[in-house]
C-alpha cells in the first residue's frame, strides 16, 4: 500500500522525517492546494534593529572584555547565541523544541527511533518545587528493571539534590554519567533506597498486543519507530483470520517519533484517496496527504489517548477520527502540531528546528490545544502509568479508559 501526497515525495520525506533519514517510496498523486493559514505563533521582533550584525559583535566583544569571570570563552558565547536563536523560533510553551546535538548525542536519538536506547530505562516526572523525580515507567530488560518501581521518588543523584535543576540536565546525569555509573537515593513509600545503576543499551519495545476477547484485539503502540505500522499489520493478520473484528489501539504515552509511521499506521485503516493530513511549509500553500491503500482493514477501531500522546501519534488520531473511521477515548492529547527537520553541520553536530505546521484534513490545528477525545474519560494523576505497568489481562480489569473503549466496540458490533 502506498502513501500518496501532493508534492515530490522524496524531497518532502527528507525534510520531515523527524530526526532520522528513513525513506519509503510510495506512489505520488497531485492534490489540491489550499490557502496559507496563519502561523502558529509569532516570531516577529516588534521593532527595527538597525545594524544588527554590528550590534551583535559589539555586545559579544563587550562581554568578553568586561565580564567578571575569566571562565567565559568566545565559543561559549557563540553556543549561547545558537541556543538563543533556536529558542526564539520554538513555541513559547516549549522553548527547547529547537535542539542542537553533538554527534554522540544525535546517535542516541537515531537509536531511539529504531527501538534501541542506551539509558537506565526510566521515564519520570520532575517536580521542581521539591526537586524530586517520580518514576512513571520502567522499560523491561533495562538496567532499572527490577531495581526501580513506578511511583519511586528519586531525591538525589550522586548525592546531590535535584532542586534548582532542569529536566534536561537531570536526564543527562541519569543516562550519560561521566563515571559510567550513577548513584541514586530514592524513596519508596516510607523506605529510603540507595542503589547504583549503569546506563546500558537495551531494546525499547514499540508494540504490545493481546486479545481482550475472541473478537477484540488490544494493540499498544508506545512509539512511532521505523517499521511499526508493518509490525502492526503482521500482528493483526492471524487474529483477523480467526474472526477478530475489533481493535483497541492504545496510543497513550506515545510521544511520536518517525513522521511517516504515524501516517502509515492510520493508512492501514483508510481507503485510497481519504485525506489524512495537511502541512504548511516554506511556501504560501498547504499540501495534502491522502491514503494510497486500495485494501484497508475492514475492522472496527477505538483509540485510547491522553496528555502523553503527541506529534506523529496525534497525526494518526487526527486522520482516523476526521475520516469517521474511529472514536477516541480518554483525555486530550499533548498538542504538538509542528514538523521538525534535522540538519547536519560541518562539525558533525546536528541541529533541529520547526520547518512546518500540521493540520487535520479539515484544516484545524491541534498545536498547544491537543485533540479532544470523542469520549472523555478522566484519570487521576499517574493512574494511566499504573494501568500500563500491569499485564494486559490485569489491565483490562482495572483500566477504565480501556474498558469503555472495549465496551463501545462490543456494543457497536452486536447483531
Amino acid at each position: 500500500n502506498g502513501l500518496k501526497c501532493s508534492l515530490n515525495y522524496r524531497a518532502l520525506c527528507q525534510a520531515v522525517l523527524i530526526c532520522v533519514g528513513f525513506w519509503l517510496a510510495p506512489p505520488i498523486v497531485e492534490a489540491n492546494e489550499q490557502e496559507l493559514t496563519p502561523p502558529l505563533f509569532s516570531t516577529k521582533l516588534g521593532f527595527d534593529l538597525e545594524s544588527a550584525p554590528e550590534v551583535f559583535n559589539e555586545v559579544r566583544e563587550l562581554i568578553l572584555a568586561r565580564y567578571y569571570s575569566p571562565e567565559l570563552t568566545e565559543p561559549a558565547l557563540y553556543w549561547a547565541a545558537i541556543k538563543g536563536m533556536l529558542r526564539h523560533i520554538s513555541p513559547p510553551a516549549a522553548p527547547t523544541q529547537g535542539r542542537i546535538w553533538t554527534a554522540e548525542q544525535y546517535q542516541r536519538v537515531l537509536d531511539s527511533l529504531v527501538g534501541r536506547q542506551k539509558s537506565l530505562g526510566v521515564k519520570s516526572h520532575f517536580d521542581p518545587n521539591d526537586g524530586s523525580l517520580t518514576v512513571t515507567h520502567v522499560t523491561r530488560g533495562s538496567p532499572a528493571d527490577g531495581r526501580l518501581q513506578i511511583r519511586d521518588r528519586i531525591m538525589r543523584i550522586d548525592g546531590q539534590r535535584l532542586i534548582g535543576g532542569n529536566l534536561g540536565e537531570i536526564e543527562s546525569r541519569l543516562n550519560a554519567p561521566a563515571t559510567g555509573e550513577v548513584s541514586l537515593t530514592a524513596v519508596r513509600d516510607i523506605q529510603v533506597i540507595q542503589l547504583t545503576l549503569a546506563p546500558a543499551e537495551h531494546n525499547v519495545p514499540s508494540l504490545e498486543s493481546g486479545l481482550l476477547d475472541e473478537r477484540t484485539a488490544y494493540l499498544r503502540v508506545t512509539r512511532m519507530t521505523a517499521g511499526v505500522a508493518e509490525r502492526v499489520i503482521e500482528r493483526l493478520k492471524p487474529w483477523i483470520t480467526q474472526g477478530v473484528n475489533n481493535i483497541v489501539l492504545d496510543l497513550r504515552g506515545n510521544e511520536g517519533g518517525v513522521f511517516i509511521e504515524g501516517l502509515r499506521l492510520a493508512e492501514l485503516f483508510l481507503s485510497a484517496n481519504t485525506p489524512m493530513l495537511n502541512i504548511v511549509r516554506e511556501g504560501k500553500t498547504a499540501q495534502r496527504f491522502v491514503s494510497g491503500n486500495d485494501n484497508p482493514l475492514n475492522i472496527n477501531l477505538a483509540l485510547l489517548t491522553n496528555k502523553g500522546t503527541a506529534s506523529a501519534a496525534e497525526m494518526t488520531i487526527a486522520a482516523l477520527v476526521s475520516a469517521g473511521r474511529a472514536s477516541s477515548f480518554g483525555e486530550a492529547t499533548y498538542g504538538k502540531g509542528i514538523m521538525e527537520q534535522t540538519f547536519p553541520l560541518q562539525n558533525q553536530m546536528r541541529v533541529r528546528f520547526i520547518v512546518g505546521a500540521m493540520y487535520t484534513p479539515t484544516g484545524s490545528s491541534w498545536n498547544d490545544r491537543g485533540i479532544k477525545p470523542t469520549h472523555e474519560i478522566p484519570a487521576k494523576k499517574g493512574q494511566v502509568n499504573q494501568w500500563l505497568a500491569l499485564n494486559i489481562s490485569e489491565r483490562s480489569k482495572t483500566d477504565t479508559q480501556l474498558r469503555r473503549a472495549w465496551e463501545h466496540l462490543r456494543r457497536s458490533t452486536q447483531p
